[in-house]
Parts: C-alpha cells; structure tokens; sequence
C-alpha cells in the first residue's frame, strides 16, 4: 500500500517535464485548429505533436514498468495514455488533467529547487529532453516560415525545417539544407551554440553516472588492503609473542 501510494503522489523531474510537453502538445493543437497556419507549417505542427506524444508514451511505460502496483497506476493514468496516443489530436485536451494532478502535488513541495537538486541525475536528463524538444519546435517551426519565403530558399517544406533542425542541433550539419536569410542564419548559429551546449551537459551526465562505480570499486580496494595490513598486524603480533616466549625460555635454563 506505501510502495503503491509513493508511485502515485511522488513527482519526479522527468513528470514535471512531461508536464510541460503536454502543454506544448495542446499549444500545437490549438494553433492549428485556430489559425491558418498554411499546408506546411500545419504539417510541421502535426508531426512535433506525434514526436512529442511518442515521447509521453516512453515515460508513461517505463512508469508502468516500474510501478510495483501497476493495476493503481494504469487507474491513474488511463487517461494520459489515451491522450498521448499520436492521430488524435480532439483528445489531446485530456492532458490538462494530467497537469492539474501534477500541478496540485507540487503545490505540497514548497523547496522543488531543492528536490530537484536531490535528483540531479534524473533533473538532469529531464532537462535535457525538454529543451532539446523547445529547441526542435522553435527551431523548426522558426526556420520554416523565415526561408519557405525566400525566393532562393531551399527550406520549403515541414520536413526540410525539421531535418535541418535536427541536424543542425546535433552539430552534424550535413549541408544538404542551409539558410539564406540573414534571420536564418542568425537562428542557425543560436541553434548550434544551444547544441553544443546540450551535448556537453550529457557528456557531464555520463561521466557523473560513471563516478560511482569508480568509487565503489576504490572502496572495494581500500577494504581489501585493510584486511590485508590486519592480517600482517597479527602476523607480527605472533612473532613479538614467539620471540617473547623464546628469549624468557632462554633466560629460564
């Protein structure tokens, strides 16, 4: 019962996270359904907003996976995997129950900034998802209405801009697509000081996750030498005791 309630009302970065996806998810489907965004920026909208659901799918099963009462959580997120399902997007809106649930058990962490910090290994990979994800929607959707203009533009459809973000982020840069606007560029070059930077957050990450095997084998060497000087402490202790006993029998005859 405590192992059950502890999966349901803890609130962990990577919730907070999906938390803020899900806005996003909504912001996207409103957008379209609310402005003439034109053919391709529509599509550009429709394909973030699946990639994003992917992603809530991911967390919610790995939660399921590891959930020890896995019947409570799915009575507590039923909803939320019918939300993220990618094609339907009139039932996106029943993501905000997802956010006020959370919401609401923040309301009961008045220190986040400090439970943050206590997972700073997962509010770390939490970060770097999120932003990697606003730097793929700003990116793209960005890019695409500055150079789909352009007359000597050869960024023209949604999956121009988002192959030309991704590449551009991951610092790749094949130049098989490039801006020619001057605002185009200038987002290119944010894009890529911002994936350097990215990339060298996880770099920091999987060094941290390797720091404590590495410690915990220097442990394992500091435990064996100490029994290894214990051992040569007593093997001494007994030839004091034998050169003791031989010198007081000498001494004797």
């Amino acid at each position: 019962m405590n192992s059950s309630c502890k999966n349901t009302k803890s609130v962990s970065p990577l919730d907070i996270t999906m938390m803020v996806l899900s806005l996003v998810t909504i912001c996207l489907v409103l957008l379209r359904m609310t402005f003439d965004l034109g053919e391709e920026t529509s599509t550009l909208f429709y394909n973030l907003d699946s990639s994003i659901c992917y992603i809530l799918l991911t967390h919610l099963g790995y939660g399921f996976f590891k959930a020890d009462d896995k019947k409570q959580y799915l009575k507590t997120h039923w909803i939320d995997f019918i939300a993220s399902i990618p094609m339907t997007e009139h039932l996106r809106y029943a993501r905000l129950l997802q956010i006020v649930r959370i919401a609401r058990l923040l309301q009961h962490k008045p220190n986040l900034l400090q439970h943050l910090k206590s997972q700073y290994q997962e509010a770390t990979i939490a970060s770097v998802i999120l932003f990697l994800v606003i730097l793929l929607v700003a990116g793209s959707t960005t890019i695409l209405m500055l150079e789909s203009s352009a007359p000597d533009g050869n960024i023209k459809t949604a999956g121009d801009a988002f192959w030309w973000t991704v590449v551009t982020v991951s610092t790749v840069g094949y130049g098989d697509l490039y801006p020619v606007t001057d605002w185009g560029r200038t987002i290119a070059m944010g894009l890529i000081v911002c994936g350097v930077g990215t990339f060298a957050a996880v770099t920091g990450l999987m060094a941290s996750f390797l720091a404590p095997t590495n410690k915990s084998e220097n442990q394992i060497k500091n435990h064996h030498l100490l029994h290894e000087i214990q051992q040569l402490r007593e093997e001494v202790a007994k030839l004091q005791q034998q050169a003791t006993h031989s010198s007081e029998d000498k001494k004797s005859d």
